[in-house]
């Protein structure tokens, strides 16, 4: 009788914590929505040409499929000492993949550290043609 009962009250909690999931997943989605509602009445007020509106709804799809999730209230909950040595860590995995820079001392990651800036481009953007003159890279 009590083993029953016990099973009872775990199957009610694994049933539950399920149903809390798909609710915040559902909660997750319905935030998506709410935000693309607002683009796209931006962008009808405004006019935007739709090549434009393209370009818009492939990086809100872009970042929704490659987000982890919310990266910047994240790091902002995070004190300050342990949000930089984050941002440190994540900015000096991102530049050793790139091949010039697979050997780099870290005194040279924490020399160019400062200077980073987070920027977000979607699959396919041009970002530098040769030839062109460019005040960063």
């Amino acid at each position: 009788m009590v083993t029953m009962f016990i099973g009872t009250i775990l199957f009610a909690l694994i049933v539950s914590n399920a149903s809390g999931l798909v609710a915040n997943m559902g909660a997750v989605d319905n935030l998506y929505q709410h935000k693309m509602q607002g683009v796209r009445r931006f962008m009808s007020h405004w006019k935007v040409p739709k090549e434009i509106k393209r370009k818009v709804f492939e990086y809100y799809d872009f970042h929704k499929q490659t987000s982890v999730s919310n990266e910047v209230g994240i790091l902002l909950d995070l004190p300050l000492a342990l949000r930089s040595e984050l941002c440190f860590f994540m900015a000096q995995q991102t530049i050793a993949r790139v091949p010039l820079f697979k050997k780099a001392q870290p005194e040279f990651f924490a020399a160019i550290f400062t200077s980073m800036e987070l920027v977000a481009f979607i699959p396919h953007e041009v970002v530098f043609e040769v030839g062109l003159f460019c005040a960063m890279l």
